[in-house]
């Protein structure tokens, strides 16, 4: 039952987003810049902590009325990383995040709570371990969003936050061959859906929570910050940390 609700559910965000898409005209887009501290934690790595940096570009179309807020986005970040001098590299590309909230009054503010879709692809290289083998984790996934703003002065803050609770996960084998040499492009595309299985907090979460400041609310300038976390917790264990510095436009 609960694998059929996912694509269901799914499907009725996707429905909604091209529905409004056809009949809303105004969408306002912005454009955001990140520069973003991490930590990634890889038990098929030796357990190595990998601790770094990253910069991401990505994009946000977005209607908003007292009724409801409907947005969409995409993210694309390139990370580099050490653990004792051994250098790795990541990539994060999310392909699209759609969501779907609705508005209710809470002391004279406007809260937002409603279901997202998004689809996420983290690749990590480290060359120098395991004859190149690459990592991955890519997923598909469904859960609630939260967005809360309030006036201070003249301008305005906004508290967003959201978890996943259901979705399809890949992970590369827990058992490699020691003597194979698989570190490629063609080889990442081939793997990134590779044993896709379904599952829920007992097998992978993704959550964030972000704080954005814009001091003219009638501009798409702001300032934020925010925190992620992703976990799987199934052999091979993955776990990252993410604290990132927003730049809105």
């Amino acid at each position: 039952m609960i694998k059929p609700m996912f694509f269901v559910v799914s499907l009725m965000l996707l429905f909604s987003f091209g529905e409004a898409v056809a009949q809303e005209k105004k969408f306002n887009r912005s454009s955001f810049l990140r520069v973003e501290a991490q930590e990634v934690k890889e038990d098929a790595n030796f357990g190595l902590v990998f601790r770094g940096a990253g910069i991401s570009y990505g994009m946000r179309w977005e209607n908003k009325t007292d009724k409801k807020l409907l947005f969409i986005e995409y993210d694309l970040v390139v990370k580099f990383m050490f653990s004792r001098g051994i250098p790795g590299i990541g990539f994060y590309l999310k392909p699209i995040e759609v969501s779907q909230m609705f508005g209710v009054s809470l002391k004279g503010k406007r809260l937002y709570f409603g279901p997202f879709f998004k689809a996420e692809y983290n690749y990590f290289l480290y060359p120098d371990l395991q004859a190149g083998f690459d990592y991955w984790l890519s997923h598909f996934s469904i859960g609630p969003n939260l967005s809360y703003s309030f006036g201070c002065k003249n301008s305005l803050i906004t508290l967003n936050a959201g978890t996943t609770i259901l979705g399809l996960t890949s992970r590369q084998p827990f058992i490699r061959n020691p003597y194979y040499y698989d570190l490629g492009f063609k080889h990442a595309l081939k793997h990134l859906h590779q044993d896709i299985r379904f599952g829920s907090f007992n097998r992978f979460n993704s959550t964030r929570i972000e704080l954005l400041w814009q001091p003219n609310p009638e501009k798409e300038f702001g300032l934020g910050y925010a925190l992620n976390f992703t976990g799987y917790y199934r052999a091979p264990v993955f776990a990252q940390f993410c604290h990132s510095l927003k730049l809105a436009f």
